[in-house]
């Protein structure tokens, strides 16, 4: 062994000495940033499951208070009469006083809106929404889908409530679009990292 490093150059020698000396060094800067990527990928992790769980628990919490709302709205004397010159005006006062929605709006089985807070121009039919179609079968609050609102031209996202008359009969739909904006902001509290991002699905 002795023999083959003195046959090899003063310069590889030098070489090798020094290569040596910095193989640790290297295994301990390899090792530091394989430890700091991982923290910070621990880091990531948590951040994103808390700020997953504020986005659910705000989603239960709007969920619950629209539900609230549909359901009262049902029972009004107006809307169970589609009494559209009184319930225009309701509808536009709810909308003013709750700026997590960005529409408010009532259809009949046929799909054709008859009172909204913002109506659509021209007046298009909503029977083709998921939010409508499954209010009417589940009998139920129904979610729907990513849209872009007809009316306002905002991107936001629907529940849909069967309307029912005195007999019990599914007369219509009641749908509240919420504005997606409200997750935005929760994000922005969360103070992540500079430079990241986010994408909700």
């Amino acid at each position: 062994m002795y023999s083959r490093l003195s046959s090899l150059s003063i310069r590889a020698q030098l070489f090798l000495i020094v290569f040596i000396m910095a193989l640790p060094a290297a295994g301990i800067i390899i090792y530091s940033g394989i430890k700091l990527r991982n923290d910070a990928v621990a880091e990531a992790r948590t951040q994103t499951q808390i700020l997953a769980d504020r986005i659910a628990s705000k989603q239960r919490n709007l969920v619950a208070a629209t539900r609230q709302l549909m359901v009262s709205l049902a029972h009004l004397p107006e809307i169970r009469n589609r009494n559209a010159a009184r319930v225009q005006p309701l509808l536009e006062d709810i909308l003013k006083l709750n700026p997590i929605y960005s529409n408010i709006f009532i259809a009949g089985l046929d799909g054709k809106v008859w009172a909204a807070a913002i109506p659509a121009v021209p007046s298009l039919p909503v029977s083709d929404r998921r939010y409508f179609r499954n209010a009417l079968a589940s009998g139920g609050l129904s979610s729907g889908e990513y849209i872009i609102n007809r009316a306002t031209l905002k991107h936001g996202f629907n529940l849909g409530y069967p309307l029912r008359n005195d007999d019990g009969e599914t007369v219509g739909v009641l749908s509240v679009v919420f504005v997606l904006d409200v997750y935005r902001t929760l994000a922005k509290n969360q103070k992540l990292r500079e430079g990241t991002g986010d994408l909700l699905l």
